[in-house]
């Protein structure tokens, strides 16, 4: 059968349009479906968890400061604290006090009182006490709970620590509280002398370690429990990382 050159032309374009839609179901077919950013079955990615530790750290050594009745000096005494805040727990300011000077068969009589009161910087009181003789007070400042992080998922312990850096929340802010240190003495003579007493601060922090459950991804399982209980500290709740809005 002979075909007019019109015809020929026409058969051309169809096997033409053939062949293309051909290729674009392929390709269709061929595409992976969309994984929502978790990782794909043949990649060896690994489960970790974030375990938060607490460690306790020096913010203010041991000093000795002497409080004085406003007779013969300033007072009450003010020392001013700088406290980070970056995963803070909480932080304690300890004060001693050891009157030197009173009669111990006349105790309740020749006792001085020292009083303690600490403040934020906008003013507001945290706490205060009182120290009779002698004795101590601690006065409590709180922190902030704790980062959760869950389950990372990662190719190895390093990518882990990459992706955990990416997400701490790390401010390098310092609060300031005031310490203001008064003393009441029971005699008139003792209230020309001055007196000593000792001021230390303490804090608490989270420290985050990455560890590996040894759980692949594609073959998951619940071991937070039993390595929590391997642990005297505690692991963050688990969520995918992925699904978090706060993780990269």
């Amino acid at each position: 059968m002979n075909l007019k050159k019109s015809d020929k032309i026409i058969a051309v374009v169809g096997v033409v349009i053939l062949i293309v839609a051909a290729i674009a179901i392929i390709f269709y077919m061929g595409e992976e479906e969309p994984t929502n950013g978790m990782p794909d079955d043949d990649e060896k990615m690994f489960e970790f968890v974030v375990k938060t530790n607490v460690y306790k750290q020096t913010i203010l050594a041991e000093e000795s400061h002497e409080v004085k009745d406003k007779l013969i000096g300033d007072s009450p005494t003010k020392i001013d604290v700088e406290i980070p805040i970056d995963d803070l727990k909480n932080a304690e300011i300890y004060v001693k006090f050891t009157d030197a000077q009173k009669i111990n068969f006349l105790k309740r009589l020749t006792e001085d009182t020292l009083t303690v009161v600490v403040k934020d910087e906008d003013g507001n009181k945290i706490d205060s006490g009182n120290i009779v003789g002698n004795g101590n007070v601690t006065i409590d400042i709180p922190g902030g709970k704790c980062q959760n992080f869950g389950i990372i998922y990662a190719e190895d312990i390093i990518e882990a620590n990459e992706r955990l850096e990416e997400n701490l929340t790390e401010t390098g802010e310092i609060e300031t509280y005031t310490v203001t240190v008064s003393i009441s003495y029971k005699g008139l003579f003792e209230r020309l002398r001055a007196d000593n007493f000792k001021i230390e601060v303490t804090g608490e922090y989270y420290d985050y370690k990455v560890v590996e459950t040894g759980n692949e991804y594609d073959n998951p399982s619940d071991d937070n429990n039993e390595l929590s209980q391997d642990e005297p500290d505690y692991i963050t709740s688990a969520y995918k990382y992925l699904s978090y809005p706060g993780f990269h």
